[in-house]
């Protein structure tokens, strides 16, 4: 085993296996997508779900901050790829969970890519927005973006820029 990946042979010839990728999802929800994970080699690609989202939706609130998400992704990389640093990639809020991660758990960290990321709550505008929401608001403005993501994508693009509430962000128990 290598910091890299696996060796594996094929047809006589020993090759190294693919590097881990780890996709974090952001605030709107899981990245679950078949599709998505088929696109890398067999079994090196995990999109898991962060605390109260998915299948993990049943998490109490209370018990979900961002150190929790850090652990939950540790625990789960490491049932994963035992042994093995893995490339993180962040969307939005995924991106504090990566960036925390890295600086927690860099031995296990070959890379990071931070995609409409956040390096801090502080620069996440728009999670502050829904975190000044009352909870049944902001879960039912979700369940909206969710029913019609062109409609949600369309007026975004008409939002003005918020600056982030130095406070953290609940979530929702309706599935994602």
């Amino acid at each position: 085993m290598t910091r890299s990946g696996l060796s594996l042979a094929t047809n006589g010839q020993a090759r190294q296996a693919p590097s881990p990728v780890v996709f974090i999802h952001g605030l709107i929800g899981t990245l679950q997508l078949p599709d998505m994970t088929a696109a890398f080699a067999p079994g090196r690609a995990l999109a898991p779900d962060l605390l109260g989202y998915g299948t993990q939706r049943e998490v109490p609130p209370e018990a979900i901050d961002l150190p929790a998400q850090v652990e939950h992704l540790q625990r789960l990389i490491e049932r994963h790829f035992p042994g093995e640093a893995v490339h993180l990639v962040g969307h939005s809020v995924g991106g504090v969970v990566a960036m925390l991660f890295a600086q927690t758990h860099g031995q296990q960290v070959l890379s990071l890519v931070s995609v409409e990321g956040n390096f801090s709550l502080d620069d996440a505008f728009w999670s502050a927005t829904l975190a000044r929401m009352p909870a049944a608001e902001a879960c039912a403005m979700l369940g909206g973006f969710r029913a019609d993501p062109a409609a949600w994508l369309a007026r975004a693009e008409r939002l003005p820029s918020f600056r982030a509430a130095p406070h953290g962000l609940g979530t929702c128990s309706a599935s994602v």
